[in-house]
């Protein structure tokens, strides 16, 4: 805590620690320290031993004189430990309880400092003494907190949710086991794994794990060269969840087209530039490409200046004054309209060469909408639990030090689902295939029929009678058409978004000819 700003009990510029001292039953004098600080290891002590000075000559003391810290030594440990005579507990006592008057004294919390004697696990003098003695000697040579103990302080994290199975209704046969067995979603918890580590297993050339040595990955070589690499986006399993499936249910597959211009004059100055830098990418160095594309730019309208001495084009004149012209306004800031200022001076306008252009995929959305009317006590239970593990699952965690409030710089990512439709452990192939989503959103209504209803339950004291839980989940990774033929015994390796859906496009839920897919 030595990095931190202490904060006092007392107010601000307030006392951080308060000292005792005392005879034990040896005879040796102690002195106590014990940490006050709210932003510290409240209520922790330091011992020390106060060495003797014997009289200086010509002077009036007949007593050695006390002044200097002296480390402790094991036998004095264990006599601290060993409190026989309860001094050591009593001398700690009095400094927590006049600490708290003093609180009270100056009008502050008490509270807060009981907190924080009990966040730190100082809440009784022998909890102290042992957290105390069990730190590494300080660089005074006092027992106490040392920089490598507070440097790497124990984490702790937040409760996941739990790794149970969930049927609803308890009596809807859905097994292999059962000879009828009705159609409906399996949704799978997973916690969520970044896509875009740092470091990743070295691949063959195929994708596939070449050994256990790690590389680097996404570097700007590899970039350029392979594209952006991926990894899965799960990692460890918690529970899963069998319900009917919902009465509305469709999917709706999407790309991103758009509208694109680009008029002769741009068009023409791009293919410069571009075709400049390919080719001097084999001749220069890559802080020249800079210079030589600009001088790429520079020749095309050298170009159109020829063509206009020689009448070979008569509007290029316009075109190429018309887009001079604003890049000189733009420079002091006055934007233009080219294609406006020329339609005005001849009555003609500049063609935009107007096209659709693909953009790019869009992530699909999918909602689901489920009716609970609980017939047991049992089945409200499983109601309830179904509830929660949604509910939990998809909200973000907090962690950070153990004993410490729960605050923290980053905030843990929620937990991702996998979602299938199944009947006898089997992919219906007449619907559509989902990628691994994330829950965006769950609402549930206690009250769908406008009145509230409810039954006594043992359980849960009072249960509605009927709910509806209404879900919306995001896929993380766009379709592409390559996953419709991602064949598994192709002998390279599966795009990890397609890894991460596992048995469910694998095996007999494999993706045929006459599969509708994703």
């Amino acid at each position: 805590m030595s990095e931190n700003k202490g904060i006092s009990p007392y107010g601000e510029n307030g006392k951080l620690t308060e000292t005792a001292k005392f005879t034990l039953q040896d005879g040796t004098e102690v002195k106590m320290v014990v940490d006050i600080d709210l932003n510290g290891n409240t209520g922790e002590p330091t011992f020390s031993m106060q060495r003797p000075v014997s009289t200086l000559p010509n002077t009036p003391f007949t007593e050695p004189v006390f002044f200097d810290d002296k480390p402790v030594t094991d036998k004095i440990k264990a006599l601290i430990q060993e409190d026989a005579n309860s001094i050591v507990k009593s001398n700690y006592d009095n400094v927590i309880n006049n600490t708290k008057e003093k609180i009270q004294e100056n009008g502050g919390d008490v509270s807060l400092f009981e907190e924080s004697l009990l966040d730190n696990k100082n809440t009784d003098v022998t909890g102290a003494i042992e957290n105390s003695f069990n730190q590494d000697i300080n660089e005074d040579g006092l027992v106490g907190t040392t920089e490598e103990t507070t440097s790497e302080p124990e984490e702790f994290k937040a409760p996941q949710v739990k790794d149970e199975h969930y049927v609803y209704p308890l009596d809807m046969k859905h097994g292999d086991g059962d000879d009828q067995s009705q159609d409906y979603i399996y949704i799978e918890q997973f916690s969520y794994l970044p896509p875009n580590p740092l470091t990743g297993d070295r691949l063959t050339y195929r994708g596939k794990k070449m050994n256990d040595e790690k590389e680097s990955i996404n570097t700007v070589g590899k970039v350029v060269k392979f594209g952006v690499r991926r990894s899965n986006n799960i990692k460890e399993a918690f529970g899963s969840c069998v319900l009917p499936i919902p009465n509305k249910l469709g999917v709706s597959n999407g790309v991103s087209w758009g509208e694109a211009r680009a008029n002769s004059v741009e068009l023409g100055a791009f293919g410069a530039a571009s075709n400049t830098i390919s080719d001097q990418l084999k001749k220069v160095d890559l802080g020249k490409l800079f210079t030589k594309g600009v001088e790429g730019i520079g020749d095309t309208f050298n170009k159109l200046k020829e063509e206009m001495q020689e009448g070979e084009s008569p509007n290029a004149r316009d075109i190429i004054s018309g887009t001079l012209a604003k890049s000189v306004l733009g420079q002091i800031g006055i934007n233009v309209d080219i294609d406006q200022f020329i339609t005005r001076q001849t009555g003609a306008a500049i063609n935009p060469n107007l096209e659709l252009l693909f953009g790019g995929p869009q992530l699909r959305t999918f909602s689901f909408a489920f009716d609970f009317a609980p017939n047991s006590s049992k089945e409200a239970d499983v109601v309830r639990k179904i509830q929660r593990w949604f509910k939990q699952g998809m909200l973000p965690s907090r962690s950070g030090v153990k004993g410490a409030r729960k605050q923290s710089l980053f905030l843990g990512s929620p937990n991702v689902f996998r979602i299938a439709y199944m009947n006898k452990s089997r992919r219906i192939k007449g619907l559509n295939i989902i990628k691994i989503c994330a829950l965006t959103s769950c609402q549930i209504d206690f009250t769908p029929d406008n009145t509230y209803q409810s039954y006594e339950d043992t359980s849960a004291f009072s249960q509605p009678v009927r709910s509806t839980m209404a879900l919306t989940f995001n896929e993380l990774t766009p379709i592409f058409r390559d996953d419709y033929g991602d064949d598994e015994n192709s002998g390279f390796a599966r795009d990890p978004s397609l890894e991460d859906l596992d048995t469910n496009i694998t095996g007999d839920n494999s993706i045929s000819d006459t599969d509708i897919g994703f």
